[in-house]
């Protein structure tokens, strides 16, 4: 049994949110369209037409529908979807499928008659032929990633690695509610701060230490290790300052502590 949870306009059609209420998965929720009846899991799952007639999809690291399977026709394989980097299909019939680069709904009339079409984002409509929205991003740009500075900019110019199914920020995947790509290069900018201090607080001292026990203090025993101490102030400010990077990238990918969200 579902429940009604609310209704939008898209692209001139009427649809309906509708949630389970525990028979299945609490993540997985049903759509009510004017024409289907989409299923949600992780991604999109499957699609009802009024008539009953069903379809399975089959998508990428992405979400973007790459195989449409005919239920109703013993699992035969409808049609097979191909998109370049920014969303615009190499093989695949967009007028028998609205679900299509990055799961998210397909307009093909919006521009006219072969003129292409735009991706209904929620927040704004996204062109692929032009790699970019129609209209400006109504948050500003974070100062820890200038992409964002560009308002028309989908994705951060990276649509390999990023999606964006509310138009207002990009998404990636996610390990423990982080950032998968933001917490890796957190982690390793970190590792190699840390690395960077160790080194040069223990290179010096160690070869000091050597030189003293072996009672080698000559000049050019000394005067090396004078150079490698002077050396080591700016390697280890270097490191601490690429560690500091690293933890507040560490932060940014677990917490919503972007200023685009604080405006």
């Amino acid at each position: 049994m579902v429940q009604f949870s609310g209704s939008r306009s898209v692209l001139q059609e009427t649809t309906k949110e509708l949630h389970n209420d525990g028979d299945i998965p609490a993540d997985v929720s049903s759509v009510v369209q004017s024409d289907a009846t989409y299923v949600y899991g992780l991604g999109l799952i499957s699609a009802t037409d009024q008539t009953g007639a069903q379809r399975y999809y089959f998508s990428d690291g992405l979400g973007s529908t790459m195989v449409r399977v005919n239920g109703s026709a013993g699992g035969a394989v409808g049609d097979v979807y191909t998109y370049d980097v920014f969303g615009n299909l190499r093989s695949g019939n967009a007028s028998s499928e609205t679900m299509l680069f990055t799961g998210q709904q397909f307009d093909n009339k919006a521009l006219g008659p072969d003129k292409g079409g735009l991706y209904y984002l929620r927040q704004r409509y996204y062109d692929p032929t032009l790699g970019r929205f129609l209209t400006q991003d109504p948050m500003r740009g974070s100062a820890s990633s200038p992409q964002t500075a560009n308002p028309y900019a989908y994705v951060s110019n990276n649509p390999t690695n990023w999606v964006d199914p509310s138009g207002l920020d990009r998404e990636g995947a996610q390990i423990f509610g982080c950032d998968a790509g933001l917490l890796f290069g957190a982690i390793f900018m970190m590792a190699v701060g840390l690395a960077i201090i160790g080194l040069s607080v223990s290179v010096p001292g160690g070869l000091g230490a050597v030189a003293l026990a072996s009672e080698t203090t000559t000049a050019v025993g000394v005067l090396e290790g004078t150079h490698l101490l002077v050396a080591a102030g700016p390697i280890a400010a270097g490191g601490g300052t690429l560690g500091v990077f690293g933890l507040v990238a560490l932060i940014d990918s677990c917490f919503d502590t972007d200023i685009r969200h604080l405006q």
